[in-house]
């Protein structure tokens, strides 16, 4: 989990979900997932954020029901399985429970200054770069003084 997460934050991870063939297209995987969701969801388990799992990049039935169900694509998984003595490629997706999100980069923060650049005037635009550029730097500082290793800070 990301350092952002205090230590009792938990993810739940869906190892395997599959239903036999000739029993596919009755609601079964759905109900499947719908259970887990419902528990991992409940108010004893509010300390579980996220749901993760793998799926094969070629599995695209399996892609569209995680997606239709607000799974995210979280990475691409290059030569993740090994199958029949070869190599398949995968993807991870997550779905963020419970108020959990996806940790915040410094992409994401350069998407949110761009977006906000587009909403304003050009008139105050050097302004609002200056003040941008002061919570990013105040950023920035917070980040890199929680995460000093304490063999550098002696502490």
């Amino acid at each position: 989990m990301s350092s952002q997460y205090p230590a009792n934050v938990q993810v739940a991870y869906i190892l395997s979900l599959g239903v036999h063939t000739e029993f596919r297209k009755h609601g079964i995987a759905s109900l499947l997932l719908d259970n887990l969701l419902s528990h991992v969801t409940s108010p004893e388990n509010q300390n579980c954020k996220a749901v993760y799992l793998h799926v094969l990049t070629t599995n695209t039935v399996a892609i569209r029901f995680y997606e239709k169900r607000n799974f995210l694509r979280h990475s691409f998984l290059p030569y993740y399985y090994s199958i029949k003595a070869g190599h398949q490629d995968g993807f991870s997706y997550v779905l963020y429970i419970n108020g959990g999100q996806a940790p915040i980069t410094i992409v994401d923060y350069f998407r949110q200054m761009g977006m906000s650049l587009v909403n304003i005037s050009p008139c105050k635009l050097p302004a609002r770069a200056l003040q941008m550029t002061g919570t990013f730097l105040r950023w920035a500082v917070t980040m890199a003084t929680v995460n000093i290793p304490s063999s550098i800070t002696g502490r």
